[in-house]
């Protein structure tokens, strides 16, 4: 499955419009490291005995919520034209999908990926 996003590392501000490209039964985690590969930064890696496994926290986030990372990409909210945020959440394009209207306009291509108005 390809799906074309914005991923931002909130880290160090690095952001890039990917292709992802994974199989429907990978997860959220699986997807993660592919972003972190291809905006160039290191997986983090959890210090001291005792935490939790590399991937198991929530390291990405779709509008303001952090996203469970045992999700299959199928059932994510992973989808074509979001903005994701590693590390935590991000202001462009955060949209709260709670927040009723009348219409809305999705922006899936271009340096401006992944905002809602």
């Amino acid at each position: 499955m390809d799906v074309q996003l914005t991923a931002v590392d909130v880290r160090s501000g690095r952001s890039a419009d990917v292709v992802l490209v994974v199989e429907k039964d990978s997860t959220v985690a699986e997807a993660a490291r592919a972003l972190r590969a291809a905006l160039g930064v290191p997986e983090l890696v959890e210090a001291g005995w005792g935490g939790p496994p590399a991937g198991a926290r929530a390291d990405v986030w779709v509008a303001g919520r952090p996203v469970d990372p045992s999700l299959a990409m199928t059932v994510s909210p992973l989808r074509e034209g979001v903005v994701v945020g590693l590390g935590g959440p991000v202001g462009l394009g955060v949209h709260d999908p709670d927040v009723g209207g009348v219409a809305e306009v999705r922006v899936v291509g271009g340096p401006d990926a992944g905002r809602v108005h």
